[in-house]
């Protein structure tokens, strides 16, 4: 199957695998499981989520977290609604987080609870806490309202790590 973007590719994952389990994770003494149709409904109420922060396809959404389930299930949120996923590795100093929001211009940020430091209140409106997505988006209904992305168009921005120099971003298609 060819698709056009990537939020194509997360429904028709849905669409054959729906109620087989795609995520397990132990959280204390309980496991969790989503399967595909759960984080394809999540990801859509995500993106409605993203839509009501006021953005707009082509804007970008920070991730400072670590690998937990909400982490793909708000990068499929913003593929779906066309927004453009900046990645921030966990052990991005403060200084260093700066220069990457500067860059990068983004207006939601989420940060994994246990990350130390904080976004900048001047460069990110808007933050979350990622663990926290699912009780956010909790009686939202599932974006119908979404962007028409282009194989051409940003899904992310990753940043290099420097080793030569200052910083890239990277831009994903």
């Amino acid at each position: 199957m060819s698709y056009q973007n990537l939020g194509q590719l997360v429904e028709e994952n849905s669409q054959k695998h729906g109620d087989k389990i795609a995520y397990q994770i132990k959280r204390g003494l309980r496991t969790e499981r989503l399967t595909f149709g759960e984080v394809h409904s999540l990801a859509l109420k995500t993106a409605t989520f993203l839509q009501k922060q006021g953005l707009k396809k082509g804007d970008k959404v920070a991730i400072w977290a670590s690998n937990m389930p909400e982490y793909p299930i708000l990068y499929f949120g913003c593929w779906l609604g066309g927004f453009v996923a900046v990645p921030i590795d966990v052990r991005t100093t403060e200084d260093t987080l700066r220069v990457f929001l500067e860059k990068a211009r983004c207006l939601v940020g989420f940060k994994g609870r246990y990350v130390p430091g904080e976004f900048p209140k001047d460069l990110v409106d808007k933050r979350f806490v990622l663990e926290d997505l699912v009780s956010l988006v909790d009686g939202l209904s599932e974006a119908r309202d979404l962007a028409d992305a282009k194989p051409e168009d940003l899904a992310e921005i990753a940043f290099t790590s420097g080793t030569t120099g200052t910083p890239k971003g990277v831009m994903l298609t």
